[in-house]
């Protein structure tokens, strides 16, 4: 009753950016093959903003720096976020997971070379796949010579050359890009080989 007040302080409020959680989605891969594409979830908006409408707002991009196409399947490989960026918002990072399977299959057959004449030089042998991932190569297979039909000659790397007709199997194949182990299952396939009396 007695009092008049006059006001002259001032009080400064201060509004601190809001936290956005980015979580980077697991992915999976087959061996060999390209990276898949990498999408994140996202969650903290406030005011009924969204990633549309949020001032500022650019999204993060995710990536698997240590994964190629020649990473072995099993490899843990982590996915990570970055670069986002809004006026009214921090950023959080979680990472996700690269999953990198196996292939189903590799098939290795050896080749049939052409018929030759008791005494010519044998040919070279040869195969071909079905299943080998892009990036793998094969630098050595072992061949093993056998006789088929009413040709007898014991199984042996070392090739015939008396006339008659064998099987060719292919074994054991080397790599120096890539590994047996990325393929669930390998097959190798006999080719065949004849010698013809002169």
């Amino acid at each position: 009753t007695n009092y008049t007040f006059t006001t002259t302080a001032t009080a400064t409020a201060t509004v601190t950016q809001a936290t956005l959680t980015i979580i980077a989605d697991a992915k999976s891969v087959v061996y060999g093959e390209v990276a898949p594409t990498f999408t994140f979830s996202i969650s903290g908006f406030v005011n009924s903003q969204s990633a549309a409408n949020a001032a500022g707002y650019s999204a993060p991009t995710c990536s698997a720096a240590s994964y190629t196409r020649t990473t072995d399947a099993g490899t843990p490989v982590s996915i990570t976020c970055s670069g986002g960026s809004a006026t009214n918002y921090t950023f959080s990072y979680t990472a996700g997971a690269l999953t990198i399977n196996k292939r189903t299959s590799l098939t290795i057959t050896a080749g049939s070379p052409a018929t030759i004449i008791y005494g010519a030089s044998t040919p070279a042998n040869s195969y071909s796949t079905t299943g080998l991932a892009a990036n793998d190569v094969i630098s050595t297979i072992t061949y093993t010579y056998a006789g088929s039909g009413s040709t007898t000659y014991a199984a042996s790397t070392t090739a015939p050359t008396l006339p008659g007709t064998y099987s060719i199997t292919p074994s054991a194949a080397v790599f120096t890009t890539g590994s047996l182990n990325n393929y669930t299952t390998v097959t190798y396939t006999a080719g065949s080989f004849t010698i013809s009396a002169a």
